[in-house]
């Protein structure tokens, strides 16, 4: 499991989705992605199919711990999640699948 909070850019598109994404509390990054991964597939409720977000190097490493995509915007955005308070964003937790690269975002 990871705790994570919604982010965005400053200038996310609610239309597209783009400039949205899930950051990772820094007490796990380093220590959930596997240096072997090339990607994380995170399935959230109430959507169909899951979303493939792709791994830097720096993600895997834990420099960078934002997972990036329109997908995750998108559903912020129908889940009614898309816009916050300045620093209080919601938050969400990963549930991994066993050792696996799929979370369930809960």
């Amino acid at each position: 499991m990871a705790n994570a909070s919604a982010w965005h850019n400053g200038r996310p598109n609610v239309q597209t989705g783009a400039g949205y994404g899930l950051r990772i509390d820094a007490l796990f990054a380093a220590n959930i992605f596997q240096q072997n991964w090339t990607n994380v597939v995170l399935y959230f409720g109430g959507c169909q199919g899951p979303v493939v977000i792709n791994l830097s190097n720096s993600a895997v490493s834990g420099n960078c711990k934002e997972l990036r995509h329109r997908g995750i915007g998108q559903w912020l955005h129908n889940s009614g999640n898309s816009q916050w308070i300045h620093g209080n964003p919601p938050r969400f937790t990963l549930v991994q699948r066993g050792t696996s690269n799929i979370f369930d975002v809960v």
